[in-house]
């Protein structure tokens, strides 16, 4: 019989062990006590293709075959190209040291020329006090593969990606449009010198404006590409965790797979109980009165038992008096008019 108990106790904690494994892994990303999803590498760089809006870079942590970072080929490649491109990033990053990561962020801008054009800092998680910030950066065009590649040393980088816009055919157009107004300015303004009819000289001053109009409007949208060209925009989000995201190789054979389950699940293990400890003495004050109020309610009802037992005999008494009360009248009636129960209709 104790063998049995013992098994019995034995694989219920083995399956306890594992369905806190396992639900542990499903928890919420926010939740920061559980952060321990794996980031795979991978040597091979994505292939890349010639649309105008083009993702060709991902994942600018890893390296190349060559040794040089896929984040600077590809924007070393765009520098290099006669076409008008404009970059964009989009870099994820963790940090166990939120003001560390914040203060590289700045210096590493202000070192590189850049400035940052938005920020937003807030804290998501309360009870560890974690913080995430979101920061829009602009990057002198020619300092935006090192900056990329300085980012690495701002945090444990999850995510990044660099798209390229080829505005070439937008702005070979706009230039081409601009020609053409300011040729159209030129001759409606040598028609004004030798307009004399007050009706033309109207007439002329109307088109100038729209001319002028239309140059303005061009012009900066020239502007525009023009300062989108010189100064990449990288987008910085830094969330500040209690664990990094573990950089792991992806499993090629069976017993990678099954190390690496373990080696998970056991963590989720101790973090479910970490964070059960955490939430035992988080309420501890609670329990304590809980427990006061409890004692208290039992002790109550411990004195009062006797009491209470007392009162049921008394009701239970006087339900029984009455019963045979009830019982003993009907017996007398019954001897008083015998015919009564032979007959119930009389009593009608």
């Amino acid at each position: 019989m104790k063998k049995r108990r013992f098994a019995f106790f034995f694989v219920s904690l083995l399956l306890i062990m594992l369905f806190a494994g396992c639900s542990a892994g499903y928890k919420s990303d926010n939740a920061a006590s559980t952060q321990d999803s794996y980031y795979y590498g991978y040597d091979s760089a994505p292939q890349s293709n010639s649309s105008t809006a083009e993702e060709v870079y991902d994942e600018a942590t890893q390296e190349s075959d060559s040794g040089g970072s896929l984040a600077s080929m590809a924007i070393e490649s765009a520098l290099q190209s006669s076409r008008k491109i404009i970059l964009t990033a989009e870099i994820s990053m963790e940090t166990k040291n939120f003001n560390d990561s914040i203060t590289a962020l700045q210096q590493t801008v202000e070192n590189l020329g850049g400035y940052i054009s938005g920020a937003n800092t807030y804290v998501y998680n309360s009870t560890y006090s974690l913080h995430r910030a979101e920061y829009t950066v602009r990057i002198p065009v020619e300092n935006f593969s090192a900056f990329v590649t300085e980012s690495e040393e701002m945090g444990n980088v999850t995510n990044a990606n660099i798209w390229q816009d080829d505005v070439t055919t937008k702005y070979t157009d706009i230039e081409t449009r601009l020609a053409t107004l300011e040729t159209k300015k030129e001759r409606l303004l040598a028609l004004m010198e030798q307009a004399t009819e007050m009706a033309d000289i109207i007439e002329l001053e109307s088109a100038l404006s729209d001319t002028i109009y239309q140059i303005e409007s061009l012009t900066g949208q020239r502007n525009s590409y023009d300062d989108q060209i010189q100064y990449s925009t990288a987008y910085i989000y830094i969330e500040e965790v209690r664990d990094l995201t573990d950089i792991v190789a992806p499993p090629r054979t069976l017993g990678e797979r099954i190390r690496q389950t373990l080696q998970s699940s056991w963590k989720n293990f101790v973090n479910f109980c970490e964070d059960a400890l955490v939430f035992l003495v988080g309420a501890l004050p609670v329990l304590i009165i809980l427990a006061v109020f409890i004692t208290i309610l039992l002790l109550i009802l411990r004195r009062t038992a006797p009491r209470r037992a007392a009162h049921r005999e008394e009701r239970a008494e006087r339900q029984r008096r009455a019963v045979a009360e009830y019982h003993a009248r009907r017996e007398a009636a019954k001897k008083q008019n015998p015919d009564q129960e032979n007959n119930p209709s009389k009593d009608n």
